[in-house]
């Protein structure tokens, strides 16, 4: 078993070294995957089922989003997505460990709250304010 430098060029992985011995091939695990994206593995599967795709297609999605601007929000958006599709399907044990996995998120995460749009997009929907 060796180790994987993550320092080589290509990948963006800040130093970290993993190794996974499948067969004689060294690679990466879905926890090395998850723990490169900065979310906790409930973040994940609640990207991976909003977006219905792989665990760790997610744990990609969930690692880039985090390093945009809106990122945080719009993973947290996702999050209260699948709150409301538990609560529709009357899944409330589900809805509930979502909920718990949204409140972690957002003590971790203080730009996940709405984006403050400029005065110019409020009325977006035609109507002016007098």
């Amino acid at each position: 078993m060796s180790w994987i430098d993550l320092e080589r060029p290509g990948l963006r992985c800040d130093g970290v070294k993993a190794f996974a011995d499948v067969g004689g091939v060294n690679m990466l695990t879905l926890e090395d995957c998850i723990a490169l994206s900065e979310l906790t593995e409930e973040e994940v599967l609640a990207i991976a089922e909003h977006e219905h795709i792989p665990e760790i297609v997610a744990a990609e999605l969930g690692g880039y989003l985090m390093r945009t601007p809106d990122g945080a929000y719009r993973v947290s958006a996702m999050i209260r997505d699948d709150i409301a599709h538990a609560h529709l399907m009357k899944d409330y044990r589900r809805a509930g460990l979502l909920r718990c996995c949204l409140r972690h998120f957002l003590e971790e995460h203080a730009d996940a709250q709405p984006p403050v749009l400029p005065p110019d997009r409020l009325w977006a929907c035609g109507a002016r304010h007098e």
